[in-house]
């Protein structure tokens, strides 16, 4: 799904959205590992290429000596969707569109059978309670920020579980994430920022001044993505759809649109079967 998301993004990568291509680098340990990750996708070629630490020629001493330990680092050119501009770009979209918000607690989908003949659940790892699927792994994640920093390489380095990333229009770079399974608490924890910013000091030196705070979510981890269908009977015996999309994990930006885009193709399936139109 992450690959067919790539077309809306180098659409949204035109317009004033904080969509932005740049470049980022990976670090594997062993040509194994490089082979597990998504990279070794045949799509993904045209973005990436295998390179050596000469190439890293803008890199400091201490930065160089620590890609020396990797057999394996890529250069890849991704979409980066800064979420201070994006979200508010697809809110405002939604409204355009003529969506509607409405802010309600429900125990199950059933509570919403009378008024809506398509539920799309897209609750994350609350789909556990939902939808009762024992495979969703609530997996907290922790992420600092920091602020006036002078631009630098995007980095990532999958076993530290540690990801460096600069945001050019938000003019400030992320360091992330703790990963940390059936854990569902929302609070900073000092202990993980320490370890992150430590990790990290040789590519971001930092300051207090700088280390503008914390963020916290909990990712729904999961095998793979659950894009399942549920037909369900509503009042007066009329048919209704139920469509599942959650179990990203770390990757809901990146599949979000691939994940759409099956969804609605889902959806204009199930309506030519019963010989109607969908209002979209």
């Amino acid at each position: 799904m992450c690959f067919s998301s790539l077309p809306y993004f180098s659409d949204l990568a035109e317009k004033s959205c904080g969509v932005k291509k740049i470049g980022a680098f990976y670090f594997f340990k062993t040509e194994a590992d490089f082979q597990k990750s998504g990279f070794n996708h045949p799509l993904a070629k045209q973005f990436i290429k295998k390179i050596t630490v000469d190439a890293l020629e803008y890199w400091t001493l201490a930065q160089k000596q620590i890609a020396r330990a990797y057999n394996v680092i890529v250069q890849a050119e991704i979409y980066l969707a800064e979420v201070p501009y994006y979200r508010p770009y697809l809110w405002q979209d939604f409204l355009n569109m003529g969506g509607l918000f409405e802010n309600k607690h429900i125990a199950s989908f059933s509570a919403l059978y009378a008024k809506h003949p398509i539920i799309l659940n897209c609750s994350g790892w609350l789909s556990g309670k939902l939808k009762m699927d024992e495979g969703i792994v609530p997996t907290r994640g922790q992420s600092e920020i920091l602020i006036n920093m002078p631009a630098g390489p995007s980095c990532h380095f999958p076993d530290l579980g540690l990801y460096i990333i600069h945001r050019p229009q938000n003019k400030d770079c992320i360091l992330g994430a703790s990963h940390q399974e059936y854990d569902e608490e929302t609070t900073a924890r000092f202990a993980d920022s320490e370890q992150l910013l430590a990790m990290a000091q040789h590519f971001v030196p930092y300051s207090p001044e700088t280390h503008s705070g914390s963020l916290v979510g909990i990712r729904c981890g999961r095998a793979d993505v659950c894009l399942d269908t549920e037909h369900y009977s509503r009042p007066h015996g009329q048919a209704g759809l139920i469509l599942h999309n959650y179990g990203h994990s770390g990757s809901g930006f990146s599949a979000a649109w691939g994940c759409a885009e099956h969804i609605l193709n889902t959806i204009k399936a199930s309506a030519a079967s019963q010989n109607c139109t969908p209002a979209i």
